[in-house]
């Protein structure tokens, strides 16, 4: 259940912060093909972002197993179970290889880089808000999507581990930080992400507005952020708020 899109406009937004996992970079390709190999598949990049979405969605409905939940979905959405007679044997093998291999987030989302230059040229600051490890900054920068102040990519205001400040999303003080760096009031910002519990409901417990990516409509839980299927959504959503 989610809010309709509208009501995110209803009020001009003027920073934008952001996830980064989902919204603009993935686990690395190359290395999650190579962990699935011996499992019988070899997923496209296509098929690996797919994969992550309904990871997110199993994940988002099952917060006790979290990151278990996730590669037990994503290794099943690429058929891997399917392709063996134990299915369940195999797909928790392939599930532990996933895990493992899932640490370098450096492959960009579907057009994060040009989508965000869109957002970028709206004027509004953006800042990564993300629940992290210490080197999610390094990894939106390797994946060519962005880094804080000028360069190769996007300019962001700031990127916000939550390794380094000691509070995770759905925590409001992460949510807090972020608008700290971009200057701006909860009340006009706007929050994406694709993790329902913690990146929607983190960011309306701080007041913030908030919109759920879900490109393939696959999340079942509860949230009142509305659904978008793409950053591409988002730059409307901003563009129509501002008038």
């Amino acid at each position: 259940m989610s809010l309709p899109v509208a009501a995110c406009t209803e009020t001009a937004i003027d920073a934008v912060l952001l996830d980064a996992g989902g919204v603009l970079i993935l686990p690395e390709h190359a290395a999650m093909r190579a962990a699935l190999e011996p499992y019988g598949v070899d997923p496209t990049d296509a098929e690996l972002t797919r994969a992550h979405y309904a990871g997110m969605a199993a994940q988002d409905g099952d917060l006790e197993q979290g990151w278990s939940a996730y590669t037990r979905a994503y290794v099943a959405a690429l058929g891997v179970a399917a392709e063996h007679g134990d299915a369940a044997e195999h797909g928790d093998a392939a599930a532990q290889a996933l895990f493992a291999a899932r640490r370098e987030w450096i492959s960009a989302t579907p057009a994060a880089a040009t989508e965000l230059a869109r957002l970028a040229a709206l004027g509004v600051p953006l800042v990564v808000v993300s629940n992290a490890v210490g080197t999610v900054e390094r990894q939106l920068a390797v994946a060519g999507v962005c880094q804080v102040g000028d360069g190769p990519g996007v300019r962001v205001e700031a990127v916000i581990d939550s390794h380094l400040v000691g509070v995770r999303k759905p925590d409001p003080a992460i949510f807090q930080l972020g608008l700290d760096a971009a200057g701006c009031a909860a009340a006009h910002a706007l929050m994406v992400g694709d993790f329902a519990y913690a990146d929607v409901h983190g960011a309306e417990q701080a007041g913030i507005r908030a919109v759920h990516l879900d490109p393939y409509g696959d999340c079942r839980s509860r949230h009142a952020g509305p659904d978008v299927s793409g950053l591409a959504a988002v730059v409307e959503l901003v563009r129509a708020s501002r008038g």
